[in-house]
């Protein structure tokens, strides 16, 4: 066994790279342990300098005998703490008879020795007897609490057999498990017996646990309930934040004590808490943190048990792995909200001055999956932006793509700033920097304020009354002039930044008022119609907007299906190129543009512009097209806008085309269109901690 002055050798990894050695000797065999969690036993001090990766290693005597385990070392004295190995061959023992539940038992106390100074002094007794053990912790609500005992109370026997040693301790506790044991105990100068009930430690090491909207619950872990001083018996503990709580801002390592009606001492009410309550449910939270457990937080949580699996792991000691089972049955294929307003709130919105701000409304989205490259650490989980009603009857929203990217999210409406009402996302333009919601709720459609949307394109010159949020959601009204417009036909939010989605054929303008805010539009002055969209990823040292009338076409397709009571599912029929523009004038001088096609284009140009649309980049599918090729005419119809190239391009089968290639002017005929789906990404596999989706057009 261990003794001091017995030499040493250590083996480990020398920093993770090569298996190497240290040479010590030993010089104490009951020090205090040298760090962290070890409790409740004694160190055996060396001076053989261990290094990182060394840890867990054995310490051999010049006999190749193991005395002890390699557990750490402090940089203050450069001397090295080791565990000895009565436990370990303890555990070996029941392991090599195929027993697995090893018994331990705790008084959820921790002791530490103390040197009995007097006596030591005095020389009544020899150093080797000079030590004692005392009480340095006690868990609440623990058998040592339960017992009443307190710290700085001395330990100086169990069942009348005096005691100094934390093995004889430790042999006293695994033997007696469930039964009570008198503890002879010192309180200064008196002394008292107390009675404990020695608790199986088994029960305080997780053995299952809960995995809920990707978020990891399990019972607080009995290494972490002694290091914060926190008791085990109240609460489980959020190891993992996941989806819901992290939309709730209740952070991991959170102690939940409340869910709802439900109150929480453990896992299976944890369980039965969250079975309680249905999916898309609102309820209160009441929750601890491990460094302020005395202080009560509270919450308000969605329940969400429709992205990721409700399930409930078990450990299964015997087989060593964990066994999955579902918490309840997969019925959760639409949330639970509510189709009515609460009471009251008719009145408030009916109450509410109308103007074109009414029909502006804030849209919160959040992304449960990290899919099509939008979700980042940068990112907010929760985003924001302005929506504008554009169909009161059946509750149809326009907002920004960015930032709702996907019909995979939970999407949230304020109306007015004072209700909340939840919508789903029926359309993702693939290619335009727009989305489309539709509120859950039937019983607003007296209450809305919707803006009708212009078919006639923001053009240069023309007046406009910009309405729109601030950052802080307060009004923004402007009046001003639109000064330019199809500047870029794609465009970037930062030219420094890799965007997940960037806007493709994308035709806006810009005025003269700068803005920064949430978003906004445009209005006709005269009758007060959406002429342009102002989004929150624009250039905020300028205010400019989407033309409105591109978002038309899907809007009738929308209410079509409504009416006829059609599946929410569009598509975008269309060409898969990109389009970029060129001057005129370099068309004629370096691409050879003849006389006749330069008067052709000129007369279907406006007064502003002198470019023309050509092919940047395309698809491999698009074979009858090349990248450069200058665009003339479709269908016959010559093309210098991109309003032109939507009309005649958009949801038709196949078009023909006549393109300027290498200088000569070329009829492509039967150039077929392709389906781009407006659902976004709708399927995803998670495995193994990864997210498998197909690949997006951007």
């Amino acid at each position: 066994g261990a003794q001091v002055g017995t030499p040493v050798v250590i083996f480990g990894n020398q920093q993770k790279s090569h298996l190497s050695f240290q040479r010590g000797s030993i010089l104490d065999t009951r020090a205090q342990p040298g760090y962290g969690m070890d409790y409740n036993t004694f160190m055996i001090k060396a001076d053989d300098k261990t290094i990182p990766g060394f840890s867990g290693g054995p310490v051999l005597n010049l006999k190749g005998e193991a005395v002890a385990m390699v557990a750490s070392s402090l940089k203050t004295d450069e001397l090295s703490y080791h565990l000895p190995l009565e436990g370990c061959k303890r555990a070996l023992t029941y392991l090599k008879d195929s027993e697995y539940n090893i018994p331990r038992g705790t008084l959820q106390t921790v002791f530490c020795q103390k040197k009995r100074f007097y006596e030591a002094h005095t020389n009544t007794i020899s150093d080797e007897d000079a030590f004692e053990l005392r009480v340095e912790k006690v868990l609440q609500d623990g058998p040592g609490c339960i017992a009443g005992l307190k710290i700085g109370d001395v330990l100086l026997s169990i069942e009348d057999e005096p005691l100094d040693s934390f093995l004889e301790l430790e042999e006293c506790l695994n033997s007696s498990i469930g039964n009570v044991l008198n503890l002879g105990m010192r309180r200064g100068n008196d002394r008292f017996v107390a009675k404990a009930l020695v608790q199986d430690f088994a029960c305080l090491v997780p053995s299952s646990l809960i995995e809920v909207s990707n978020s990891l619950i399990h019972p607080l872990e009995y290494s972490v309930a002694l290091y914060y001083n926190l008791p085990c018996s109240k609460g489980v503990f959020l190891a993992s934040q996941g989806y819901m709580f992290k939309v709730a801002g209740i952070p991991a390592g959170s102690i939940i004590r409340q869910l709802g009606r439900f109150t929480i001492l453990d896992i299976d009410d944890f369980q039965k808490a969250v079975v309680g309550h249905k999916n898309g449910e609102r309820v209160s939270v009441r929750y601890t943190l491990l460094n302020s457990f005395g202080q009560m937080f509270q919450r308000s949580l969605i329940i969400d048990k429709l992205w990721f699996p409700f399930q409930r792991a078990d450990r299964d000691d015997a087989r060593g792995k964990w066994k999955y089972i579902p918490c309840e049955a997969l019925n959760v294929s639409k949330p639970c909200f509510s189709n009515t307003l609460p009471r009251g709130t008719k009145p408030m919105l009916q109450n509410s001055k109308i103007t074109p701000l009414s029909a502006l409304v804030l849209v919160q989205f959040s992304m449960p999956i990290p899919i099509d490259g939008e979700y980042s650490e940068e990112k907010k989980l929760v985003e924001s932006c302005v929506g504008v009603v554009v169909d009161a009857f059946w509750g149809l929203i326009i907002c920004e793509r960015y930032q709702v990217p996907s019909t995979l999210g939970d999407v949230k409406v304020v109306i007015n700033g004072i209700l909340s009402v939840r919508a789903v996302v029926v359309f993702v333009h693939p290619f335009q920097p727009f989305s489309v919601l539709k509120l859950e709720t039937s019983d607003l459609e007296n209450n809305l304020v919707e803006l009708k949307v212009s078919q006639n394109a923001a053009c240069i010159g023309d007046s406009y009354d910009y309405f729109g949020l601030s950052l802080k959601q307060s009004a923004i009204i402007q009046r001003g002039v639109c000064v330019t417009t199809s500047e870029n036909v794609y465009m970037k939010t930062s030219p420094n930044k890799r965007e997940a989605f960037v806007p493709k054929n994308f035709e806006y303008f810009v005025g003269t008022q700068a803005t920064n805010g949430l978003g906004g539009v445009f209005l006709d002055p005269v009758n007060n119609s959406i002429r342009g969209f102002n989004f929150h990823f624009f250039r905020m040292d300028i205010v400019s907007g989407m033309q409105a009338y591109i978002v038309l076409p899907i809007l009738e397709d929308i209410r079509l299906a409504l009416n006829e009571k059609k599946p929410m599912s569009f598509n975008i029929n269309t060409l898969g190129i990109q389009l970029d523009f060129k001057p005129l004038a370099v068309c004629i001088d370096s691409y050879g543009l003849t006389k006749e096609w330069t008067l052709k284009l000129l007369e279907a140009m406006d007064n502003y512009h002198r470019n023309i649309l050509c092919v940047a980049v395309k698809l491999p599918s698009v074979d009858k097209l090349c990248e450069n090729d200058i665009i003339l005419a479709i269908n016959g119809e010559p093309v210098v806008q991109l309003r032109d190239y939507h009309r005649l391009v958009e949801n038709q089968p196949e078009v023909c085309a006549t393109v300027l290639r290498n200088g000569e002017e070329v009829d492509v005929r039967g150039i077929e269109t392709r389906s781009f789906s407006g659902d976004g990404t709708s399927h995803v596999l998670l495995f193994s901690g990864m997210v498998l989706q197909k690949p997006t057009i951007g």
